[in-house]
């Protein structure tokens, strides 16, 4: 662009500017104050959502209490003494949903 040596094009570059910059304003306000419908659409792909049940059983490990040295002991003193005997039909109910929850991840 060539600049003439009144300022024409100088002048018509600033007000060029100044517009750009008034319908940026004006976007960003209509934006804020307007609610915007979209029809966009998002796909996410199997190894997203794998990622995220990680992602929730990982949070749900930290979130959950430590161990229970008190029960701990307990047990130990309840398979030491042959006192302890557990409900093999719980545990193996317990081992399948263990492993369904498994295949599903």
């Amino acid at each position: 662009m060539k600049i003439m040596e009144n300022g024409q094009n100088v002048n018509q570059v600033m007000t060029a500017q100044s517009a750009i910059a008034s319908n940026a304003s004006d976007v960003n306000e209509m934006s804020s104050s307007a609610s915007v419908i979209s029809n966009d659409k998002v796909n996410v792909s199997e190894e997203a959502i794998l990622r995220a049940r990680v992602h929730q059983a990982v949070e749900a490990v930290k979130a959950s209490p430590e161990v229970d040295l008190d029960r701990v002991t307990a047990l130990k003193q309840a398979i030491a003494d042959g006192s302890y005997s557990p409900d093999f039909n719980k545990v193996a109910e317990k081992m399948i949903e263990e492993d369904l929850f498994l295949t599903d991840l």
